[in-house]
């Protein structure tokens, strides 16, 4: 026994069962590296860790697997999973592209590889919105991370920009939003106490429209929003004002443009009606005119 597992593990071996034998550096290697970043370790450094005597190189090589931008990956998939993540709306045939929703997927990363506390984690993905505060002018660094975080609240199947803004589309809407909060933050499936009682949590019908009435602002169905009309422009002021000043040179280009073409066409049109003899020159001209 050399640590508190192990004991634990002792304690419910079966007679005549005992530990298996240490595993090789190589082996160690190999599972260190694959549970935390879900890849093998390159064969180079494969060697620097079995050539490596010093006593603290596992722990300098577990410390290593943390810090890569791999382990983040490799672990965000399995919060995405539970938030339902998807890249597209689902609900209807449209099924239209999520364009904004791996800022949410790259939140989530970030998160876990700058080893975020768990409980500021959930807050930001729950109001993201309200910490940020009011938007004024351009949006900081800070207010956009978390508001992508609020991405989690809209992991949910959403048809309603695509073909189905019903209001029983809206409330499903609401219903598969609570949830995705309910089983992965509460470990309870609330959703059989929307119509009665729960069968079996501790969950009432009046406690599920209580807990809806906490999300019920963020969505408000009555005065609902289409997914597209939810996005919020990250453009700073400058980057308006250039944008502003590249459509104006635009604009110059293309009067100029219309110009030489209105003037080109005009000679092209007298060196063509120049074959034929009057009236009909002129009659052809009159009708080139006529809109």
């Amino acid at each position: 026994v050399r640590t508190p597992v192990d004991a634990l593990l002792l304690a419910a071996m079966p007679e005549g069962l005992k530990f298996s034998p240490d595993a090789d550096r190589r082996t160690q290697m190999l599972r260190a590296s694959i549970d935390l970043t879900g890849l093998p370790p390159t064969p180079e450094r494969m060697q620097q860790f079995l050539a490596d005597d010093a006593p603290d190189a596992y722990e300098r090589l577990v410390n290593e697997l943390l810090d890569s931008p791999h382990y983040g990956e490799r672990w965000g998939r399995h919060w995405l999973d539970v938030a339902g993540y998807a890249d597209s709306e689902g609900r209807t045939n449209a099924d239209a592209v999520r364009a904004w929703s791996w800022k949410y997927r790259d939140y989530v990363i970030r998160s876990l590889n700058a080893n975020k506390p768990f409980d500021r984690f959930l807050h930001e993905q729950l109001a993201g919105d309200e910490l940020a505060g009011p938007i004024e002018g351009d949006l900081t660094a800070e207010q956009i991370e978390l508001l992508s975080a609020t991405g989690f609240l809209r992991m949910a199947a959403d048809g309603t920009g695509s073909g189905d803004n019903s209001e029983e589309a809206r409330n499903q809407v609401i219903a598969d939003t609570l949830q995705i909060v309910s089983t992965s933050l509460l470990g309870l499936s609330v959703a059989c106490a929307q119509c009665h009682d729960h069968r079996y949590d501790p969950i009432s019908h009046t406690d599920y429209f209580a807990l809806r009435a906490v999300f019920e602002p963020a969505f408000d169905w009555k005065q609902w929003r289409t997914p597209p009309q939810r996005l919020v422009s990250l453009a700073t002021q400058a980057e308006r004002e250039q944008a502003a000043q590249i459509e104006s040179e635009a604009q110059s280009v293309a009067q100029e443009k219309a110009e030489k073409q209105t003037q080109y066409m005009a000679e092209a049109l007298a060196k063509e009606l120049e074959k034929y003899e009057q009236p009909l020159r002129d009659e052809l001209r009159t009708a080139y005119e006529i809109a």
